[in-house]
């Protein structure tokens, strides 16, 4: 039996987009790093892993931390607090 991270990501495996389940894990389990969150997904490829978190960056969905050791923390942002949301 899958538990954590892997339960969860074989869950919302082939039933959703890329970037709806990047943002499923981020919001269950909170911030991860980016190679982290690339090895959960191992299904998906590199380059569509990629393309995803960059969309969701600039959707204003998900926030990029600073590399920390080589390695960037990704958050989720939660829909109240988008960052085009208007005041």
């Amino acid at each position: 039996m899958k538990h954590g991270l892997a339960a969860t990501s074989a869950w919302i495996s082939g039933r959703h987009s890329i970037d709806d389940r990047i943002l499923a894990l981020l919001h269950e389990h909170g911030a991860r790093k980016l190679d982290e969150l690339d090895k959960i997904l191992p299904d998906v490829g590199s380059a569509s892993f990629l393309l995803a978190i960059d969309r969701l960056s600039r959707e204003g969905k998900i926030l990029l931390g600073p590399p920390e050791n080589g390695d960037y923390l990704v958050s989720a942002i939660p829909a109240s607090r988008s960052l085009y949301t208007a005041f």
